[in-house]
């Protein structure tokens, strides 16, 4: 015949006795990729990020520290060339002009009389 192991238990306590567990702050783990500051000061941003953002070998970016947070943000730098075109005068001109090809409001001209003619109507 087997013998029985009997396993001492502890007498139930009642819950308004029972000590609390302190409360513990869950592991909260980072939400992005890790990467590792190198020597120089150099991060090798992972291709899931470099693609999510359209970052390319040779883009600029801006850093800044937010409360104690780094931040990287693309900047898209202009040629001095086409900067007039960037200018928000120009900007407000693009959409109005863009509302108007929307609206209809255009005019295709077949020659250049006939657009210097609607031109004086």
């Amino acid at each position: 015949m087997k013998s029985k192991v009997m396993r001492k238990t502890r007498p139930a306590i009642p819950r308004a006795g029972r000590p609390k567990r302190p409360t513990v702050e869950p592991i909260r783990r980072p939400t992005g990729r890790l990467v590792t500051l190198r020597t120089n000061g150099q991060i090798t941003l992972p291709a899931e990020l470099r693609e999510r953002v359209g970052a390319r070998t040779g883009d600029v970016f801006v850093a800044e520290v937010e409360k104690d947070t780094v931040v990287l943000r693309p900047k898209r730098l202009v040629d001095p060339a086409d900067a007039w075109f960037w200018t928000p005068a120009w900007q407000k001109a693009e959409r109005e002009a863009d509302a108007d090809i929307k609206a209809g409001r255009v005019y295709r001209a077949k020659n250049v009389e006939d657009l210097i003619a609607s031109l004086k109507r």
